[in-house]
């Protein structure tokens, strides 16, 4: 509640009304005893050199290469978008991974990977891109506008190159330790899948029936905090920023069944836990705390100061609330063992970048902090590199 928009009279009475969104009325379902498949992952050494290479190209930018462009080169480029010969929007120097297609928060260039096979430094590519009918920006929805890519660069990774000036760049003192690190990273990456496929088997059978009516401004409201809580979650998991913003994009073109859902889930799961009188610890905070630190330049203080302001330990809350809830399902479920493939995905056919080919019309900003807020959006018609 914004405390600072009542206007408290001098004299007279007060009157104000308020609504509250709650939980919807159910009984807690029968959770203990259920038929659970854990699915094993085993992590094997050419997963670790493949993830190894994988490592090295995401954390290194690569060398100025000279020639044309393939699969899986690093482009730095810029892109106009225009309708009708106007502009709509502008992405600068922004270096992206040379992939089947490029993936915007509000559209999909597909023939990206075509148009750029081939082209070198300082070549321009024109194409056609269709706004998403779900953007955020009512006038463009469905609308098909003009792109026009430039290519600024083209930089390579040479994975045989690694040496010990590359290593301490990285912050490794040897190749070995750099592999230790990515194994340590794909085991949690194992550890992620496993609980995302008991996750799905558990929430399945304890919602069957639950199709409770949620209000739609509630699930809008909410949908913001479940992106939060994906992100969260494959952070303190070792996944890469650019698998999150792939994992993000999607779920954003699908947010209103997804949000549906996951809220669905935490209900039943939070019903669970107040039986249970589960309720994380301190210890707990600085345990996921330091996790999402680890793939971040920030430091623990640094991270939980950024969620404390941003008001995101809620989701924070939640992702524990919720994974200690199925570990309790778990240990009274009658669990039976599968066999997993390898985690390692083939490299997705397409690269994603966080922009917004037709930005929402700017608003002025609530003022209620001092500083300005970090609601994530799209206020800036320009992405530059990270």
């Amino acid at each position: 509640m914004d405390f600072g928009a009542v206007e408290i009279p001098e004299v007279g009475d007060f009157t104000y009304e308020f609504k509250i969104e709650v939980r919807p009325e159910f009984e807690t379902p029968n959770w203990k005893g259920l038929a659970i498949t854990k699915t094993e992952f085993d992590l094997t050494d050419d997963e670790v050199e493949t993830q190894l290479a994988r490592t090295l190209e995401r954390v290194t930018q690569g060398e100025p290469f000279d020639g044309e462009a393939k699969i899986g080169d690093r482009l730095v480029i810029d892109i106009d978008f225009t309708h009708d010969g106007r502009g709509v929007s502008q992405i600068e120097e922004q270096l992206v991974g040379l992939r089947s297609k490029l993936s915007l928060a509000d559209t999909v260039i597909e023939d990206f990977g075509a148009l750029l096979v081939g082209a070198r430094e300082g070549d321009v590519r024109k194409t056609k891109v269709k706004v998403l009918d779900t953007s955020l920006n009512e006038v463009f929805r469905g609308v098909e506008v003009d792109a026009e890519i430039k290519v600024v660069e083209i930089r390579r990774v040479n994975v045989e190159g690694l040496g010990a000036s590359v290593l301490e760049t990285l912050g490794f003192d040897s190749a070995e330790e750099l592999r230790a690190f990515v194994r340590e990273e794909l085991q949690r990456q194992c550890e992620y899948h496993q609980n995302q496929l008991i996750r799905e088997q558990v929430t399945a059978k304890l919602t069957e029936g639950a199709a409770w009516e949620l209000p739609p401004a509630m699930v809008r409201r909410q949908a913001d905090r479940e992106l939060h809580r994906r992100v969260l979650e494959l952070r303190r998991s070792g996944f890469t920023d650019d698998q999150i913003r792939s994992v993000i994009n999607n779920v954003r073109r699908n947010i209103e069944s997804t949000t549906q859902d996951a809220l669905r889930q935490h209900f039943v799961l939070e019903k669970i836990a107040e039986d249970l009188s589960i309720e994380p610890s301190e210890a707990e905070y600085d345990a996921e705390v330091e996790l999402i630190a680890l793939q971040s330049d920030l430091t623990p203080r640094q991270i939980r100061n950024k969620l404390e302001r941003n008001g995101k330990m809620d989701a924070l809350r939640n992702q524990i609330l919720e994974r200690r809830v199925i570990e309790q399902i778990i240990a009274e479920a009658k669990v039976s063992s599968a066999k997993g493939g390898s985690i390692l995905k083939e490299e997705p056919d397409e690269y994603a970048v966080e922009f917004l080919v037709a930005p929402v019309s700017q608003t002025l900003p609530e003022a209620k902090y001092d500083e300005k807020p970090d609601d994530g959006s799209p206020e800036s018609k320009t992405v530059k590199p990270s």
